[in-house]
């Protein structure tokens, strides 16, 4: 019920000059909703926690997971990176990586989709 309320009445991305909005959207269990996503992926994100290097097959599910959250606008690029045992800035070069391979693969786009639409508000 709640998220339904969240998704009626809450705009996609919370007006500057309303607190309340704001605070509303950073009060989201993100560990909650990136369960789910890692649910429907088919991974765990502990997986991506301890390991410093992942493989070549789970690197496209834990960046589709780092533009999910990013995408919310949340949570800072080093707050993202702390979620997955990244940088700040490895989050935004893999944003900028995850974009490129969109602009080229059709099922790269049809996952980004999905996976925003399970971590929607």
């Amino acid at each position: 019920m709640k998220g339904i309320i969240k998704k009626e009445f809450l705009p996609d991305t919370p007006h500057r000059e309303i607190p309340q909005q704001k605070l509303l959207i950073k009060g989201l269990d993100l560990i909650e909703m990136l369960t789910k996503a890692t649910a429907f992926l088919g991974c765990d994100l502990e997986d991506f926690r301890k390991t410093s290097r992942i493989s070549a097959s789970r690197v496209l599910d834990r960046d589709l997971l780092l533009y999910g959250v990013w995408q919310l606008g949340v949570r800072t690029n080093s707050q993202i990176g702390e979620i997955f045992g990244l940088t700040g800035s490895a989050v935004s070069r893999r944003i900028g990586v995850l974009k490129l391979k969109a602009e080229k693969d059709k099922s790269v786009r049809k996952k980004m989709a999905e996976i925003k639409s399970i971590l929607e508000i």
